[in-house]
């Protein structure tokens, strides 16, 4: 092969990734604009995320029976107070250790890794809107300003 159809060659393989990049769905553009955040910047969201699903594993509980917040004397701490708040830690660990595993320590950019993060983006998301549902309906029903 000649020198010019060398070079003519190694240019459209390095034009290849480029159109890789530009054909990439919505959600793998988002997941690698995650996996390329610096590593404080990744904690951080893991973190945020993993709370919003601790809030949201827990407010089923509260919703479905009051007697979670409140004793039936009115002082005392009851077991069945601590069950849902128990749970939703433990949960809120898991998805922790689960985000750090998945995004912090992701050295290799492969289709599992990818639709792992996919995934735990999906739940954290869903956490995080049914926690802002949440909150806004009490804030509409104490009617006092913030």
């Amino acid at each position: 092969m000649s020198k010019h159809k060398k070079q003519k060659q190694q240019r459209r393989t390095t034009h290849q990734p480029k159109r890789q990049q530009l054909e990439l769905s919505l959600s793998e553009r988002i997941v690698d604009r995650i996996l390329r955040l610096p590593r404080l910047l990744r904690i951080l969201f893991i973190g945020f995320l993993s709370l919003c699903m601790t809030l949201a594993i827990g407010l089923p509980f509260y919703i479905a029976d009051n007697r979670f917040l409140l004793s039936p004397d009115g002082e005392s701490i009851t077991t069945a107070m601590l069950v849902p708040f128990v749970v939703s830690v433990m949960v809120g660990f898991i998805a922790y250790g689960l985000g750090w595993r998945w995004i912090v320590d992701s050295y290799e950019l492969t289709t599992k890794v990818r639709n792992r993060v996919l995934w735990y983006l999906v739940v954290g998301g869903g956490a995080l809107i049914i926690d802002l549902i949440w909150w806004m309906n009490v804030v509409s029903s104490s009617n006092q300003p913030l």
